[in-house]
């Protein structure tokens, strides 16, 4: 890849940045753009409606999900507008989502996962993801300021949508959380390593990976499928699908409704009257 892509992509991330991408987006996009880039062969940094058609089309024929090759698309287009100032790309629609619903896991499951990771801090990550439904990117950037242990809420700043929201914290892990928050300032990360550093988002997913495995459960499942665990285990306690919806920070409860479809019904504990004593 040439100097003049190089300047290219890192005005891309900058703009991205200023414009309070989340760090995964901005990650993501960027790394979308070089490999077209590098698919395209040339290096004079140009996108072609044609190319991109053309693009799209062998990642099609790669066998891509419809989500995957829509982010491509995304990425393509921010990358135009912002770079080149044009909008060569909007007649690219955006294909339709897969509607395949998420994988959950038990309550004996998630608790089976925990169990398994013997580092008490890795643990408590893990536990907060599904205590609380959290993205694993908000776990890592929550501050000590950002915790109210009497209310046992903590304050999720710039989540996704770049919207702030108050949501649970377990009773089990609040004094978890009180140990780490000694001796720190308010402006501190709760989580951080031996070296004082933030975690990334990289290395909790391996936490997570590296415990599944260990747990022996067989089903495909990461850190995200802790906060799908976390919305259908309330919706099942009976929780108000509002309520749930506001936990998340779903921008609209049609989101959240998918939960619906996970959750057990009460049917499953009706038995036929012709089995009834």
């Amino acid at each position: 890849m040439n100097k003049k892509i190089i300047l290219f992509i890192n005005k891309f991330k900058v703009e991205l940045q200023i414009r309070k991408y989340s760090p995964r987006t901005v990650e993501h996009y960027c790394d979308y753009a070089k490999k077209y880039f590098a698919w395209y062969g040339q290096d004079s940094g140009k996108i072609t409606l044609a190319s991109v058609k053309s693009y799209l089309h062998y990642l099609f024929m790669k066998n891509l999900s419809a989500n995957t090759i829509a982010l491509h698309i995304s990425a393509l287009k921010s990358f135009i507008k912002i770079v080149f100032k044009s909008s060569l790309l909007d007649e690219i629609k955006l294909p339709g989502k897969n509607k395949t619903l998420p994988y959950i896991l038990s309550r004996e499951e998630v608790i089976k996962i925990l169990k398994s990771i013997t580092n008490a801090k890795h643990r408590t990550m893990i536990a907060f993801l599904y205590g609380s439904g959290l993205r694993v990117s908000e776990v890592i950037n929550i501050k000590v300021k950002d915790l109210d242990p009497d209310k046992k809420r903590v304050t999720i700043r710039k989540g996704k949508g770049r919207k702030d929201r108050n949501v649970i914290i377990s009773k089990q892990i609040m004094p978890v959380l009180l140990k780490y928050m000694q001796n720190k300032k308010k402006n501190d990360y709760i989580f951080t390593t031996n070296l004082n550093n933030i975690y990334s988002v990289r290395t909790v997913q391996q936490i997570f990976s590296k415990a599944l495995h260990k747990s022996e459960i067989q089903k495909h499942s990461t850190c995200h499928t802790l906060r799908h665990s976390f919305a259908t285990h309330l919706l099942e306690n009976g929780n108000n699908i509002v309520d749930i919806q506001k936990l998340l920070g779903h921008k609209s409860v049609k989101t959240t409704m998918i939960y619906t479809k996970l959750a057990k019904s009460k049917l499953d504990d009706i038995d036929s009257p012709l089995d009834v004593e």
